[in-house]
């Protein structure tokens, strides 16, 4: 059995305090987590895909973030009064893409490894971008609720929060009005706030998301 911090108990004693519209304090990252190239030359794919990784140290870290449970608290009747991830870039400020991870199976990576018919063997992954239709989604819903319990049933050996993995790169999108554009990431903060719920999307340069590893340093 593994050692944790994360407790649900200690999370509702917590948000005796707060309010349904309150803030926590931002997370710093520097840099992007994954960096993208997916677009079409004179009818030839181009696809280029950085896997890249996050190290995490407290409330910072380089190409995103590590935000633990602890920060989406709960009223005492057990809803959650903190529920998605604001991320504010330097330079692309409220346009920033970025995925949000929950590491199910502990192996230390974000996604790359299939669900097998068994949650615990895969990661709860939610994307801040709509590829087909070039929207964002920021702030981003990230289920507290939902991403506690299933943290806590599968038992993971894995970070006890959500991993912010920022995004950066160039690639088409196939809506209506199709056209390129690009992903800035220099850096900026994430925090977690109140939305009641928002859209979610896909992989910020295309359907398949690769792997990414992160690392947590105390």
């Amino acid at each position: 059995m593994r050692s944790r911090t994360t407790s649900i108990a200690a999370a509702a004693l917590i948000t005796l305090a707060w309010t349904a519209t309150a803030d926590t304090s931002p997370y710093a990252y520097d840099g992007a987590g994954v960096v993208v190239t997916a677009i079409d030359n004179e009818g030839t794919p181009i696809t280029v895909l950085d896997n890249g990784a996050v190290v995490c140290s407290g409330t910072t870290g380089v190409g995103g973030v590590c935000i633990p449970f602890t920060e989406f608290p709960q009223d005492v009747d057990g809803a959650f009064l903190i529920d998605s991830i604001h991320l504010v870039d330097a330079d692309d400020a409220i346009d920033s893409v970025f995925q949000v991870c929950v590491d199910l199976n502990g192996d230390g990576v974000c996604g790359g490894r299939a669900n097998r018919g068994n949650i615990c063997e895969g990661d709860l992954v939610v994307f801040s971008h709509s590829t087909a239709e070039g929207l964002n989604f920021n702030p981003l819903f990230v289920n507290p609720a939902g991403a506690l319990s299933l943290f806590e049933s599968c038992d993971s050996a894995g970070y006890p929060g959500y991993i912010v993995i920022t995004c950066a790169g160039l690639h088409a999108h196939t809506g209506a009005a199709a056209s390129t554009h690009t992903h800035h990431v220099t850096q900026g903060t994430a925090t977690p706030m109140f939305t009641g719920g928002t859209p979610s999307g896909d992989f910020c340069g295309g359907a398949a998301a690769p792997a990414k590893a992160y690392r947590y340093e105390e």
